[in-house]
């Protein structure tokens, strides 16, 4: 199916070799669903040096979608209603969810759903196929990789509770901070703190850096 994890990472490997790229070494940052789909690269791609997820599915409970995922007579009229809601849904991501941060954001989406009408159909045939949850053998295979996990500690797509406890028991050498009074967008409403934290990982070949930990997140 063209919205599997296989079908991304395969699209990827193409892009790749379309631009000469196939081969080198990289750093790999990805948010949300690209966090598992990150994991899924970084597994199959030997060449990932250091891997940065922000607040990543592929470990995360399914809730309601598990039944969505079941339950194929409804998907339809299940998309229709999310897709009437995907502004008040985008602005969830932040805390500040009117705040000029926001509102830059939900207009740059709503010109992408404008450009492109299929959108939100992509969006939903992911959601229903792509493994959101259940990849932790593709976590483990990343044990000897270093790798970075941030996390809005608001954050209700992605709920940071019970997903990074998750990720620290199949990675626990990771490397992990979060942001208080922050959500899924928190890069967006921190970027001048999240991009030193990730350049400081990036840069330093030390496993425990500055103002970032590696114990285990309490419940």
């Amino acid at each position: 199916e063209t919205y599997t994890g296989e079908a991304h990472v395969a699209q990827i490997l193409r892009l790749l070799g379309e631009l000469g790229m196939d081969g080198q070494q990289m750093h790999v940052v990805a948010h949300s669903m690209g966090g598992a789909l990150a994991a899924l690269f970084a597994e199959k791609y030997d060449k990932v040096d250091n891997i940065v997820l922000l607040s990543p599915a592929g470990l995360m409970d399914l809730g309601p979608l598990k039944l969505v995922r079941k339950m194929k007579f409804l998907q339809g009229s299940i998309a229709s209603v999310l897709k009437k809601g995907q502004e008040s849904a985008w602005r969830q991501d932040f805390i500040e969810k009117k705040g000029p941060i926001a509102e830059g954001c939900v207009q740059k989406l709503k010109e992408i759903s404008q450009r492109n009408p299929k959108a939100f159909d992509a969006f939903f045939s992911c959601a229903l196929v792509f493994p959101l949850s259940g990849l932790e053998s593709t976590v483990q295979s990343l044990k000897n990789k270093r790798v970075f996990i941030l996390w809005g500690e608001k954050d209700k797509a992605v709920p940071m509770k019970p997903s990074l406890k998750r990720w620290q028991k199949v990675l626990p050498s990771a490397s992990v901070k979060t942001y208080p009074k922050s959500a899924h967008g928190f890069f967006m409403e921190l970027p001048s703190q999240v991009n030193a934290d990730v350049l400081s990982f990036l840069t330093s070949s030390k496993t425990s850096i500055s103002g970032i930990r590696n114990t285990s997140l309490g419940a």
